[in-house]
């Protein structure tokens, strides 16, 4: 699945119309199919998110008890992330989304991103709501959690193209700025 999902990012950027085609099945596609979103993993989420977690760390916080002065970090972890993203997969290069590189290329973008990111964000939670809601079905009806856990499978998976192809729509139209 995330390799489709990089696909999709990769030919939406590219401008085209028409969805990829599916990945390959032997060990080497997948293992370099996964590879850039193991380093958007430490190079995106990790760096992205790291002042977040400095902070809880060393304030001796939680998230829970302050959520709106922590919605200013998420949101810039974030807008972090889903730039390193968009770089990791659109140079095809490991270390294109390295923090100075990421953080050039915010600037380069002002807030013109701001947009797509409310949009991705949206949708990739209500996803996360999605299961959310239907939790407290588990402990008292477990085949109805069953059944509609299945849909929301769908639902997340179904978000998380619509997200991707957003990506890739916004890097296809700032492909300069991305450089």
């Amino acid at each position: 699945m995330l390799q489709y999902l990089g696909r999709v990012l990769v030919s939406s950027a590219m401008g085209d119309t028409v969805p990829p085609r599916t990945p390959d099945r032997n060990l080497e596609g997948f293992f370099r199919g996964l590879g850039p979103w193991f380093i958007w993993l430490v190079l995106g989420v990790g760096v992205g998110f790291l002042p977040l977690a400095l902070y809880v760390f060393f304030q001796d916080r939680t998230i829970s008890t302050e959520p709106l002065l922590m919605l200013v970090p998420v949101m810039n972890g974030l807008f972090y992330a889903q730039v390193a993203l968009l770089m990791i997969f659109l140079h095809d290069r490991p270390l294109a989304a390295n923090p100075s590189r990421v953080i050039g290329a915010i600037l380069r973008h002002g807030g013109s991103f701001l947009p797509t990111l409310l949009k991705v964000s949206v949708i990739l939670g209500s996803g996360a709501a999605a299961f959310l809601l239907i939790l407290p079905l588990r402990a008292s009806h477990y085949w109805l959690y069953l059944l509609m856990a299945l849909g929301c499978w769908g639902l997340a998976i179904w978000d998380s193209l619509v997200a991707m192809r957003i990506l890739g729509l916004h890097g296809f139209h700032h492909r300069n700025s991305l450089n």
